[in-house]
């Protein structure tokens, strides 16, 4: 798992914070690690602190996994029919909740 924080990129460990230095250890990382060496960011370091520029909108993975199997139960709940239509995905898809805004505008 990365992090994307809107922030600058902390040239090391105690720079950063998202370090809890009471007791040590990165709170941005998925696994309880110590920071890692004073001099430099580790390579295990999850914080991304530049994305591409000119994103689109992003989404979770798995709120698209779960928007897809809700689709297909309530399509086929509704109509009898398995599967759905271009216009059915993407209203669904569409209406998922932004994790990170797009930087520009979408066509």
């Amino acid at each position: 798992m990365s992090v994307v924080v809107r922030m600058e990129m902390p040239k090391d460990c105690l720079d950063c914070p998202c370090v809890n230095h009471e007791y040590g250890y990165c709170q941005a990382d998925e696994e309880v690690r110590q920071i890692g060496d004073p001099d430099g960011r580790p390579s295990w370091c999850p914080i991304i602190c530049a994305i591409p520029e000119g994103h689109g909108r992003l989404v979770s993975e798995k709120s698209v996994r779960w928007a897809i199997d809700d689709i297909v139960l309530e399509i086929a709940n509704r109509t009898g029919r398995v599967g759905m239509t271009k216009d059915e995905t993407m209203e669904y898809i569409n209406n998922l909740c932004t994790i990170v805004p797009a930087e520009r505008s979408e066509t």
